[in-house]
């Protein structure tokens, strides 16, 4: 392609300025010359642009309309990558990789644009800037997915997509403008296949030692939109109460095998553990400090909830959830490994959730009337024995 643009493009200076010819041509010849070789120009650029990462140029290949049976081919996909790299790496834990991932991602957007960004390079197979008059503060991971998996050329690729908002702050001192953004970004993750994970991984929320192999190689920003007032007010999103999930985990035995005699099954761990834990981040809520719950969450999910409140009340505004009311909950998702384990639950609820001015009048959301929603709810705990009942779960992430 190369070769046909120049062999082309130096074509046509030649035709032109050719004895007999340059008088022979009309405008109109002369601008469709000029627009044919700015588009094979294009065209070079295009796949010169592809051509540098062919890891994402056939993800794109074989991501295809989200129908039901192309969910399934992709889940399976999926599950089939991650056990590829289990086989070859005993103590790879993808729990642990979700949660290294996830904060590598807060800290690059926090640091983006200052010096310290550089304390994050090791982990970048490129150059990350230091440099910007763009700022980004206040950052929320609003969904985290597992989009492919791939063992190939001797190396482990995994992409992660990230779902969150963040404050967008461009320009510095006064003349800056500030507005919150909402952006979907894939990392691709790689590791050579000769490195192998610990025996013992770190503590949840820690940026070392575990996942200290894994290099990101590219990031593609999926999408970036301005999220105006009223979207960034309410913790969740309200469309009444959803269908049921399709997909519904089976792995309840082996649940029941790592629990028995504490947990009889699901339904039993729902009751004593993941309702009570969920309602009570809500009763705490008008505490700043968390105090009864903050032992039950996450650091990513406290810092969710107080960025929360912050961009609410820094504008005299008080944002208020109350008069929880969980209607219905089913298991979707149980995950264990050497190490871990985590259990995703989808919890039917309805709430009042809205926001007051500094005169108390409601300005955002029903303080009267409750609505309902549904929500995906991961806890996450190390692996217990039975002479380890005190161990406890944590909540690591909730999404609409």
């Amino acid at each position: 392609m190369k070769k046909i643009f120049l062999l082309f493009f130096c074509a046509i200076p030649q035709f032109c300025f050719a004895s007999n010819n340059i008088t022979k041509l009309t405008s109109s010849e002369i601008i469709f010359l000029i627009v044919v070789a700015i588009f094979a120009y294009v065209i070079l650029l295009i796949k010169r642009e592809t051509s540098k990462n062919i890891y994402n140029q056939n993800i794109d290949m074989i991501i295809s309309s989200p129908t039901p049976q192309n969910t399934q081919l992709k889940r399976i996909a999926i599950y089939t990558g991650l056990n590829k790299i289990k086989s070859n790496d005993n103590n790879f834990s993808i729990i642990s990789f979700i949660d290294f991932a996830s904060l590598l991602f807060v800290k690059y957007h926090q640091n983006y644009g200052y010096k310290a960004i550089k304390n994050i390079q090791p982990f970048f197979d490129f150059e990350l800037n230091n440099n910007s008059d763009t700022i980004e503060t206040d950052i929320r991971i609003e969904n985290i997915i597992i989009y492919d998996v791939r063992c190939e050329n001797e190396s482990n690729y995994i992409i992660i997509e990230f779902v969150s908002t963040y404050t967008s702050i461009i320009g510095l001192q006064n003349k800056a403008t500030t507005h919150r953004e909402k952006s979907v970004e894939r990392w691709l993750f790689h590791r050579n296949q000769k490195y192998k994970s610990p025996s013992q991984p770190e503590e949840i929320g820690v940026l070392s030692g575990f996942c200290n192999d894994w290099k990101v190689s590219s990031i593609n920003i999926v999408s970036v939109v301005r999220v105006n007032k009223y979207q960034s007010e309410r913790m969740f999103v309200y469309n009444g109460i959803k269908n049921k999930s399709e997909h519904i985990d089976n792995m309840e035995l082996m649940f029941q095998n790592y629990h028995r005699g504490e947990y009889f099954g699901y339904t039993d761990f729902c009751k004593k553990t993941a309702i009570p834990y969920f309602k009570a981040i809500w009763e705490d809520y008008a505490n700043d400090g968390f105090e009864k719950c903050k032992y039950t969450l996450s650091h990513n999910i406290l810092d969710y909830i107080r960025v929360h409140k912050k961009l609410i009340n820094s504008g005299n505004n008080v944002s208020k959830i109350e008069n929880i009311d969980v209607t219905d909950y089913e298991v979707i998702k149980y995950v264990a490994d050497n190490f871990y384990e985590l259990i995703t639950i989808k919890i039917y609820f309805s709430c009042l959730d809205y926001v007051l001015n500094s005169d108390k009048k409601c300005i955002s959301g029903n303080s009267i009337l409750p609505e309902e929603t549904s929500v995906f709810v991961s806890f996450v705990a190390h692996h217990r024995t039975l002479t380890e009942k005190d161990s406890k779960y944590i909540i690591y992430s909730i999404w609409n």
